[in-house]
Formats: C-alpha cells, structure tokens, sequence
C-alpha cells in the first residue's frame, strides 16, 4: 500500500525536465546528491532582497537616532563604500571558477572548500539574528 501510494505520488509530481528545478548538491568532499528545488533562483532571489531591505529599513531610522545626524551619515556612508567593494570582491572570485554559482555559501565552498562554506553560512547565520 505504502509503495503504491508513494508510486501515484512521484507520477503526479512533474519531473526535472519538466520544471528545471533538479540540481545536484556537493554535500560532502566526493558525495553528490540530487536536490529538488521548490523555489525558483527568480523567487529566492527576490525573497532575499525583501528580507535584507526590510531589515534595512526598519533598522536605519533607531540606528540614526542613536548616533546622531553626521554619525548616521558616515556609517551609512561607510556601510555603501563596504557593500561595493565586497560585491565586486564576490563578483571576481566567482568569475574566476568555472562552475556557476548561485549562492554565498557555494561561493565559499568553491573557494576554500567545507571550511569556506561552514564559515560563510555561521556569518550568514549571525547576520539574520542582528547580531
């Protein structure tokens, strides 16, 4: 019973050709898995953007009474500065791989392997909790 429901299951669902939403995952050093996406690379990178502007823009108006007009206006300044130049650090590291890659964490683990991703995904982690 249990093997034909989960039969009926897999038919209904469309297949990776269908949907191009089928990618294989570096899990460990040689260990490839085949991942289903639910989400798009459109949807999550839309996702992504809501969240860290609407961190930004409700963090930005405590953040400069806190510090002042002119402390506001150089930290936001600074912040920018920082921003740009990390994302054109991104931008060249990931050009000079070969694969394509579509997140930070794979950034890190093309770069400097399982440490590279561990660390990039416990920054990742720290920055979602404000820390």
């Amino acid at each position: 019973d249990m093997k034909e429901e989960l039969k009926e299951e897999t038919e209904k669902q469309p297949n990776e050709k269908e949907t191009g939403l089928m990618d294989e995952v570096l899990v460990g050093d040689n260990d490839l898995r085949v991942v289903k996406h639910k989400a798009s690379t459109a949807q999550t990178t839309f996702n992504m953007i809501k969240l860290f502007l609407g961190i930004s823009i409700l963090a930005s108006p405590h953040a400069f009474s806190n510090s002042g007009v002119l402390g506001g206006i150089i930290g936001i300044s600074f912040a920018t500065v920082l921003a740009i130049i990390t994302v054109i650090m991104q931008s060249e590291a990931a050009m000079k791989i070969d694969k394509e890659i579509k997140s930070y964490s794979e950034l890190g683990y093309a770069v400097y392997r399982g440490r590279g991703k561990l660390i990039v995904d416990c920054f990742i982690l720290i920055a979602q909790m404000g820390i």
